[in-house]
C-alpha cells in the first residue's frame, strides 16, 4: 500500500491518506471468500447430518414398532363370540402352530339340514319361512328361515332328495344336538276360506246342507247339494275354496275312525279355515324331517 500523509501537513476532506495494493486487495478478497466457502461448507454438513439424524430417528420408530407387533402375536385372541364347548389345552402345554386350544360355538343362531324328495324340491327357495318343533320342547314353536337349497343330492330306494339348511336367528334355549322338526311354509293365505280336504269329492265337489233335498241323488245323500267349487292351496289337511262357497255354508265331511265312517257337517270358517295359514308340512319319501339335530350357527 502507499501512504499520503506527511507530519504536520494540511489535508482537506476528500484527500487520499492511504492506497491499497492490487495484490493486497484480491488476497483480502480470497480470504472471505474462503471464510464464505467454509461456512457454506458447514452449513451443507450440518444438512447432511440433519437427515442422518432423522434418518436415524425414522429407523428408531420402525424398529419399536416392530417390537410392538412381535409382542402382540404372542397373544392369541377368539376369532368369534360365542361359547366355549371344550377345552382341550392345558397350562405348561407346548403350543405349535396348528396346536388346538378350545372349540367355541357361536350360538346367537342354530342351523339343521332337512332333506326334500325331487318332487317338492322345486317348491322350495332361500328366504322361506320355517316353522321348527323341537322334542325337548313340546309347546313352543320356533322360528327358522331357508339359507340354503343344495343340489348335492342323494338317492336311496329309488328316491332323491335335496338338503336344505334352515336357520333359527333366536334359537332360545335350543342345544346343538337336540332333535327337531322343520315345516317349510310353502305359501301363505289369510282370511279365505277353507274346508276340511275330506269334503271335497271327485270332480271338485263338496256337498251343501240344503233341506229341501229330501232323497239321496246318487252318491249326495239326503239333505245335501252338490257345490261345485274352485280350489287353491292345501296343507293336507285343509283346501282353500277360491270359488263357488260364501262361508256360510255346512259341508259334509266324511271321516274313517277305524271303527267306520262318520258324516260330519262343518260350517267354514268355525275352525281353521278363515284367517288360515297353508304351508307344506313336506313329508318327503313317506317321512316327515323330524329328528334332524341341529348345529351352532358357526364353529371355530
Amino acid at each position: 500500500h502507499s501512504l499520503h500523509i506527511q507530519e504536520g501537513s494540511k489535508i482537506k476532506v476528500g484527500d487520499i491518506l492511504l492506497t491499497f495494493e492490487k495484490e493486497s486487495v484480491e488476497d483480502q478478497l480470497d480470504s472471505y471468500q474462503m471464510q464464505l466457502d467454509n461456512a457454506e461448507d458447514a452449513m451443507e454438513n450440518a444438512k447432511d447430518n440433519v437427515e442422518t439424524a432423522d434418518e436415524a430417528i425414522e429407523d428408531a420408530k420402525k424398529s419399536l414398532e416392530d417390537i410392538l407387533e412381535t409382542k402382540e402375536d404372542f397373544s392369541i385372541t377368539a376369532p368369534i363370540s360365542g361359547q366355549i364347548i371344550s377345552k382341550i389345552a392345558l397350562e405348561g402345554d407346548t403350543i405349535a402352530s396348528r396346536s388346538i386350544l378350545c372349540t367355541i360355538y357361536d350360538l346367537s343362531a342354530v342351523v339343521f339340514e332337512m332333506y326334500v324328495d325331487e318332487l317338492d324340491v322345486l317348491s322350495v327357495n332361500t328366504g322361506q319361512e320355517v316353522t321348527v318343533t323341537a322334542d325337548a320342547f313340546e309347546e313352543t314353536a320356533f322360528q327358522g328361515v331357508v339359507t340354503n337349497v343344495s343340489l348335492q343330492s342323494t338317492a336311496s330306494g329309488g328316491v332323491t332328495q335335496y338338503p336344505v339348511t334352515v336357520r333359527v336367528n333366536e334359537p332360545g334355549d335350543l342345544l346343538p344336538g337336540m332333535n327337531v322338526t322343520g315345516e317349510i311354509i310353502i305359501e301363505r293365505k289369510e282370511n279365505v276360506i277353507a274346508v276340511p280336504s275330506e269334503a271335497l269329492m271327485r270332480g271338485d265337489v263338496v256337498y251343501v246342507v240344503d233341506p229341501t233335498v229330501t232323497e239321496a241323488v246318487g252318491d249326495v245323500p239326503a239333505g245335501y247339494k252338490e257345490v261345485a267349487v274352485e280350489t287353491g292351496i292345501t296343507d293336507g289337511d285343509f283346501i282353500e275354496i277360491k270359488s263357488g262357497l260364501t262361508g256360510n255354508e255346512e259341508v259334509y265331511v266324511i271321516r274313517n275312525t277305524g271303527a267306520g265312517e262318520i258324516m260330519i257337517d262343518f260350517m267354514p270358517g268355525t275352525m281353521p279355515a278363515n284367517n288360515a295359514e297353508f304351508h307344506n308340512n313336506q313329508r318327503y319319501g313317506g317321512r316327515t324331517n323330524a329328528n334332524v339335530e341341529i348345529r351352532p350357527n358357526n364353529r371355530r
